[in-house]
């Protein structure tokens, strides 16, 4: 396992080559105990979370005695010729062009419903308030990074949050923000300064039921304030519910949507440097997505799926991203971090563990109520 983790470093330390298609798989087929590890690569604007789940799913099997497909030979492939450099030049031109114009037809057709048009610009503003103009505080987790990449991950016992939830009536992402808040809190501790509030960005699917597992990106980037500084794990989900109930109430996601989208109609010389200040750290200080997974039994070639760990990039100044999968009745935390930036990364897993069992414990104090008690 040590020797797959350090295989998995070394393959996320080096960028795709841009000359070949930007996915790449590589396979540890003897590990401890028989295992058998697997590492995806695929770059970004190819997918999002839910897309990424859909083509790794392809190597999946419901059934654990599913036959082997057939050997490559019986199956002649050959790629199509490298397309000449006028041809790239030409789609890309076609595709810089066309874009501005999707963009203004679907401008056009909100704007022709008054009432329509009036809810997307409230929300817009919202998105604007909350996630643009509230500038992220100042972290040890948000200094310049270099290619170096480590992939930690910790798996715990979904039963046991899904009690949580239940009895406090939030959802699981809410639990999951919850258990995160505490592990940055043990981080801090760790690194001897005082926990303090951090801005996190979580995406936000957009996609219909019909999109769920075509190509592309369809998401959208909320701001959620983590209470770090809070110190009952309890506090630290009620503060988190009400903020995750604020942006859905007012459907931030969807003014977060409209702005992702209104990129298209700036000129081409803004539109990097807009995009490189919306993943600057003054927007957010780290990200945390939660992907849900299969919650059933799936294996690859008789084996069984025991843990999934979801790499999130990383942008320029931030130090560290966090990935949440369930999986069957596990739930998979990912930490991903440049291990000279942020070389408290291999604590991660054991400050996940102890949020948990922090949140657990909480949870069965005998008239437990919520605390506001900072650090």
């Amino acid at each position: 396992m040590q020797q797959f983790a350090e295989l998995a470093n070394r393959a996320l330390s080096h960028p795709l080559e841009r000359a070949h298609p930007l996915w790449s798989l590589h396979v540890a087929p003897r590990l401890d105990g028989g295992d058998v590890g697997v590492l995806m690569k695929i770059h970004h604007a190819m997918v999002d979370g839910k897309s990424a789940l859909a083509l790794a799913l392809l190597l999946l099997d419901l059934d654990p005695e599913a036959s082997e497909p057939p050997p490559l030979r019986e199956r002649p492939w050959a790629g199509e010729r490298p397309p000449s450099g006028a041809k790239l030049a030409l789609d890309a031109m076609g595709d810089y062009g066309t874009e501005p114009l999707r963009a203004l037809r679907r401008g056009m057709r909100v704007a022709r419903t008054p009432s329509r048009l009036s809810d997307t610009l409230r929300r817009a503003a919202l998105a604007v308030s909350e996630d643009v103009a509230r500038p992220a505080p100042a972290s040890y987790l948000n200094v310049p990074i270099g290619p170096g990449r480590t992939l930690v991950g910790h798996t715990t016992d979904l039963r046991a949050l899904i009690e949580v939830k239940r009895a406090l009536g939030v959802s699981l992402n809410d639990v999951a923000l919850g258990v995160v808040a505490g592990a940055l809190r043990q981080l801090a501790l760790m690194r001897g300064v005082a926990p303090a509030p951090l801005k996190a960005m979580v995406p936000v699917s957009r996609r219909s039921a019909v999109e769920d597992e075509a190509p592309g990106n369809r998401i959208a980037l909320v701001g959620v304030a983590l209470p770090v500084h809070l110190r009952d794990p309890l506090a630290r989900l009620d503060a988190i519910r009400e903020a995750t109930r604020a942006f859905k109430s007012d459907d931030r996601a969807a003014g977060g949507e409209t702005l992702l989208g209104g990129l298209a109609l700036l000129p081409r010389a803004l539109q990097a440097p807009v995009a490189r200040f919306a993943s600057s750290p003054r927007m957010y200080n780290v990200v945390i997505s939660n992907v849900p997974g299969p919650r059933v039994p799936v294996y690859l070639l008789g084996a069984e799926c025991v843990e999934v760990l979801p790499v999130i990039p990383l942008s320029e100044g931030h130090a560290l991203s966090v990935g949440v999968f369930s999986l069957r009745d596990r739930l998979c935390f990912s930490s991903y971090a440049d291990p000279e930036a942020l070389q408290l990364a291999p604590e991660l897993p054991g400050a996940l563990s102890v949020s948990v069992l922090e949140l657990v414990r909480a949870m069965s104090r005998p008239g437990r109520r919520v605390s506001t008690l900072s650090a």
